[in-house]
C-alpha cells in the first residue's frame, strides 16, 4: 500500500546522508587512484560500472573513454507506483556506498594484486548469491502487481548492497593494517554510557533522582539503559521518558517482560541526536522446565550523529550464574540482529552495550571479541574495557551495598564494545571509566539503605556500576 513501503524495507526511517569523511590526505580526490589501472589491471570506474549493487550504473566519474561502457546499458522503466522520493532515496544511497567502496579500492591500491584479486572473488560471490534471492522474490511479486514488483526490487538491491559490504568488511579483517595505517585518526569523539537501573528494587523514588545527578554528571550522548521500568497505559510514568527529559534528549523503550501490577522491565536508549528508526530482538529463553523465561531483549536505535549515521544496541541477558548456554544463545541472536539490520552505508562500526552477566573469560564474552567461534562469520567487537580501562571494572562490587546483600563474588558484568575500528580510526576506543559507585545526596527522604550525612540522607544509584567510554567518531 502507498506510504508502507517503509514497513516493507524494514526501516521506519530513511537514513540521512552523513558527512563523507576524508581517510588520508592522498585520497582526498579517490578519482586521482581509481580511474589509475588496480594490481589486476582495471580501473574502479570500469568494475564499478558492471558491479554496481546499487543499480548497477555508471559512475559519476566514469573515466574519459570509457563512456560507451555506461551507455551500453539500459535505463530500467521506473515503476508506476514508485514516487520521486523513491529515485531521490536510491540515488543518495548509491552515492554514499560508491563513497565508500571507492576509498577502500584506493586502498586496496597500495596492495597487492592477489589482495585485490581475493577482494573481488568475495564482492562477486556475495553478489551472485544476493542477485539469486533477489531474482526469486521479485518473481515470486509478480502477482502482486507492478507496484509490489517495485517494492520487492528495491528489497532486492538492498540486500544486494548489504552483502556486498559484508565482502568488503570481511576482506577488512583480514588486512586490518592496511585499512588503519598510515591514516591520520580522527580526533572528534563520542561518548557512549552503560548502566542497570535495577528496575524498582530498593528506594527507588530516591534512587532516581540519584541516577538522573550522576547521568547528567556523565555528559554522555548515547546512554544505554537496562531493567528500566515502565507504568502500563498511556498515562503511566516511564523512567527512561522522565531521564530523557531531565537530560534534553531523544529516547526510544522497549520491554517483553511485564510484572505484577502493570510494570514493564526492559531496555532504553538516550541520546543527544535524533533517533531515526529502532527494532527489538526478542532473546531465547531456556528450554522447558530447564530454567525462567526472564523475556530478555536487545534494543537497536539509528541515531542522527553530527558526523554520520551511529547503530547502537543494548541487551539485557539471564543472570543466572549457571546459564552460561542460555547466554551464548541469547548472544549469538543479538550477533544475528546486528548483522541483518547493519546498514552499508554507515561510516562507523556498531556500538553494542548491556549488562550481559557473563565475565570476560566466559564462552559468551569470548565468542564476541575473537577468542573463539564467532556467533556470525567475521564478526569480532572491541571490549572497551579491555582496550582502555584500567584495573578489573567491576561493574557487580561487594563494596556496593546492594550488590552486597546478594552474597555473588564481584564481577564485571557491564560492556561497551565497538565494532573493529574503520576508516579514520572510527570505532577506536580512548578511554573507559566505571561510574556511579558514589552515594548521591538527595535531599532528606527516609528509605531503605539511605545514609545520613550532615542531616542529609542519599543512596548508591544501583546494584549495579555503569561503564562509560569515549569512542572515536
Amino acid at each position: 500500500p502507498a506510504g508502507k513501503e517503509g514497513e516493507v524495507m524494514g526501516d521506519t526511517k530513511e537514513d540521512k546522508p552523513g558527512a563523507s569523511p576524508v581517510a588520508d590526505p592522498a585520497l582526498e580526490n579517490p578519482t586521482e587512484w581509481v580511474d589509475e589501472p588496480s594490481p589486476t589491471g582495471n580501473t574502479f570506474g570500469q568494475w564499478w560500472s558492471k558491479n554496481n549493487p546499487l543499480g548497477a550504473k555508471a559512475p559519476p566519474s566514469t573515466p574519459a573513454g570509457k563512456e560507451s561502457e555506461a551507455e551500453g546499458k539500459e535505463k530500467e522503466p521506473k515503476a508506476p507506483n514508485a514516487t520521486p522520493d523513491d529515485s531521490e532515496a536510491d540515488k543518495r544511497e548509491e552515492d554514499r556506498f560508491r563513497d565508500i567502496i571507492e576509498r577502500w579500492w584506493a586502498n586496496l591500491m597500495l596492495s597487492s594484486a592477489p589482495a585485490m584479486e581475493n577482494l573481488q572473488g568475495n564482492f562477486s560471490i556475495a553478489m551472485s548469491s544476493a542477485r539469486q534471492a533477489g531474482a526469486e522474490a521479485a518473481q515470486s511479486a509478480r502477482h502482486m502487481g507492478e507496484g509490489a514488483a517495485h517494492v520487492a526490487k528495491r528489497q532486492a538491491d538492498r540486500a544486494a548492497g548489504v552483502a556486498a559490504m559484508r565482502a568488503f568488511r570481511k576482506q577488512a579483517a583480514e588486512w586490518p593494517g592496511r585499512f588503519t595505517m598510515d591514516q591520520p585518526l580522527v580526533e572528534t569523539t563520542v561518548k557512549v554510557a552503560t548502566w542497570n537501573l535495577w528496575w524498582r528494587h530498593g528506594s527507588w523514588e530516591q534512587r532516581l533522582l540519584a541516577i538522573q545527578s550522576v547521568l547528567k554528571e556523565q555528559k554522555a550522548d548515547i546512554i544505554c539503559l537496562q531493567e528500566v521500568w515502565a507504568e502500563v497505559g498511556v498515562d503511566g510514568r516511564s523512567q527512561a521518558q522522565e531521564l530523557a527529559d531531565a537530560l534534553g534528549f531523544h529516547v526510544t523503550f522497549d520491554a517483553d517482560n511485564v510484572k505484577e501490577g502493570g510494570l514493564k522491565l526492559g531496555n532504553a536508549i538516550l541520546s543527544r541526536w535524533p533517533i531515526l528508526s529502532t527494532s527489538t530482538k526478542s532473546l531465547p529463553a531456556p528450554k522447558k522446565g530447564e530454567g525462567e523465561n526472564e523475556k530478555r531483549i536487545c534494543l537497536r536505535a539509528d541515531i542522527d550523529g553530527p558526523r554520520g549515521l551511529l547503530q547502537v544496541y543494548t541487551a539485557h541477558l539471564n543472570w543466572k550464574l549457571h546459564e552460561s548456554a542460555v547466554r551464548v544463545a541469547q548472544l549469538t541472536e543479538v550477533c544475528k540482529f546486528m548483522e541483518a539490520t547493519r546498514k552499508p552505508s554507515s561510516l562507523s562500526p556498531v556500538i553494542l552495550c548491556g549488562d550481559l552477566n557473563a565475565v570476560p573469560d566466559s564462552d559468551e564474552i569470548r565468542m564476541l571479541v575473537g577468542k573463539t567461534k564467532p556467533a556470525v562469520d567475521g564478526m569480532v567487537l572491541m571490549d572497551a574495557w579491555d582496550v582502555a580501562g584500567a584495573g578489573p571494572g567491576l561493574t557487580w562490587d561487594n563494596v556496593n551495598p546492594w550488590a552486597a546483600r546478594e552474597l555473588i563474588p564481584s564481577r564485571r558484568l557491564d560492556y561497551v564494545f565497538a565494532g573493529w575500528p574503520m576508516e579514520g580510526g572510527r570505532g577506536h576506543v580512548t578511554s573507559a571509566a566505571l561510574f556511579g559507585q558514589e552515594v548521591i545526596m538527595t535531599g532528606d527522604p527516609s528509605g531503605e539503605g539511605m545514609s545520613s550525612f550532615r542531616g542529609f540522607k542519599g543512596c548508591v544509584p544501583s546494584d549495579h556500576y555503569g561503564v562509560v567510554a569515549t569512542v572515536r567518531y
